[in-house]
């Protein structure tokens, strides 16, 4: 049995994290089995349990290599990662085992913000984070490991990330806009979302990539596919004609072939296999807990 709980970090830090996640298991006979597909979460992950096994496609690997010259795909995954938007499904994880989890999960522009470092070197892969974050990051995960209970690990991440917001830099309007756009706030037109910064077109597009690991207009549409599944979950009665237009797709069609691409499976299907503790970790305010 698999426990998820979530909670948003204090005040201070809402404009950067979105909230921290806990997954817990005490048996250790326990599968777990999750696709990794299009997401625009930017996640620190600190696994004190059975680390998760990475199985990544041959084809994607090679891909990514092209891409990533650098970059290392674990069989394995280690105990500190940093893991970027994805833009497709990329891989599935597995765990056999006690599961002891412990995710920040930041806000579009967060990570940049906080940490000064562009995310689109994170698109569609992960990053032992020991690298990334070094020494502050390592001593993290050490005082993370020394407490058990939720509470007292959303205690120390917030004290952690709120000594790094003083050394951040300023608040920056890119930030906001992504919040926007993906709170479906703001106007439809991306030029709109440019103008607001006075930037031009291609200057806007070139930083936003810096924010949120991806292009505006893919990110808009990752955010309504993100949207109809996480509707499809909570509210398993309605229709997938209801969810299209719910979220703003034209018809029924525009929609299944985002998940295709974004999932590589039909809605129906993309549901059987994500697990419900993606509803509780996605896009969700306040605190939630799950048994699953």
């Amino acid at each position: 049995m698999l426990t998820v709980q979530t909670t948003p970090p204090r005040s201070a830090l809402r404009p950067f994290v979105r909230c921290y996640v806990q997954r817990n298991s005490d048996s250790d006979g326990v599968s777990t089995v999750e696709p990794v597909v299009a997401r625009l979460e930017q996640t620190v992950e600190f696994q004190f349990g059975t680390p998760y096994q990475v199985r990544r496609d041959k084809e994607d690997e090679l891909r990514q290599l092209k891409l990533h010259p650098n970059v290392r795909f674990f069989d394995i995954a280690p105990p500190l990662v940093v893991v970027g938007p994805h833009t497709y499904r990329t891989s599935t994880l597995t765990v056999i085992g006690k599961v002891d989890a412990f995710a920040i999960m930041l806000q579009p522009g967060g990570f940049k913000q906080l940490f000064g470092i562009p995310l689109c070197e994170f698109t569609d892969v992960g990053y032992d984070a020991s690298a990334v974050l070094g020494s502050a990051g390592l001593a993290l995960m050490e005082r993370l490991g020394n407490v058990s209970t939720f509470a007292e690990r959303v205690r120390i991440a917030d004290e952690f990330l709120e000594c790094t917001l003083e050394h951040a830099g300023a608040d920056d309007r890119l930030a906001g806009i992504a919040n926007s756009m993906l709170s479906r706030d703001g106007p439809a037109k991306i030029a709109d979302f440019a103008s607001q910064t006075g930037l031009s077109l291609r200057q806007f597009e070139r930083r936003f990539r810096e924010y949120t690991g991806v292009t505006p207009k893919l990110f808009v549409r990752i955010a309504r596919f993100q949207d109809a599944l996480d509707r499809t979950t909570l509210i398993p009665s309605q229709s997938w004609t209801t969810i299209a237009h719910s979220v703003g797709y034209h018809d029924q069609m525009h929609m299944v072939r985002d998940f295709h691409e974004f999932a590589a499976a039909s809605p129906s299907h993309a549901v059987t296999e994500i697990s419900p503790q993606h509803v509780i970790s996605v896009l969700k305010k306040g605190q939630r807990q799950a048994t699953i």
